[in-house]
């Protein structure tokens, strides 16, 4: 999957040895990807499904708005990907793992938390036949940037098992320390 002028690019595979599909973005490779990544303005995600309101008490869900640009430049392409690997296991498949790189843990969460919505709406309505009944499996990120701010945080770990998400970093690593949580933006700091 990939959309050239936004410069990104990802994966979608099948691996019928362990009945999953799986889901990789690469990581910032280019100017278009540098433009996202400084793209730091914290603003409610326009590529997500099911993203609850806000409401007393609650805080906004705000994402990266560079990030969920580079989410929603291949989000279609994607998802109609994982929907044709899943049918074509033949109902076998339950499973889909997602990983990624930098700027492609950042769109690979977003992927992993809009697929994982657009699930459980599925599965509430009763619809999508077998290839409704898959669930993210796994989330795993390499040197990912904060993604959204702590309302998003909360609502990607109650969407997710986060037990079986792994979030990997290198010490000294700047990446997953941006954007800054001290630059002080609409939303508060940012996670």
């Amino acid at each position: 999957v990939a959309n050239t002028s936004a410069g990104t690019q990802g994966y979608v595979g099948l691996d019928r040895a362990h009945a999953r599909v799986v889901v990789g973005f690469r990581g910032s490779s280019n100017l278009a990807n540098d433009v996202e990544d400084a793209a730091f303005l914290l603003l409610p995600p326009k590529h997500l499904a099911g993203v609850p309101p806000a409401g007393p008490g609650q805080p906004e869900v705000l994402v990266h708005t560079g990030f969920d640009f580079a989410y929603g430049s291949v989000r279609n392409v994607t998802q109609d990907a994982v929907t044709r690997a899943l049918d074509s296991c033949g109902g076998a498949c339950t499973e889909v793992t997602f990983t990624g790189h930098s700027l492609g843990s950042a769109m690979t969460t977003l992927a992993a938390v809009d697929f994982q919505a657009q699930q459980q709406r599925r599965q509430a309505a009763g619809g999508g036949g077998a290839a409704a009944r898959a669930v993210v499996s796994n989330l795993f990120t390499f040197g990912s940037p904060r993604v959204g701010n702590e309302a998003f945080a909360a609502w990607a770990s109650g969407l997710l098992d986060m037990g079986l998400s792994s979030r990997v970093t290198r010490e000294g690593d700047v990446v997953p320390r941006i954007p800054p949580k001290v630059v002080p933006l609409r939303g508060g700091n940012r996670y």
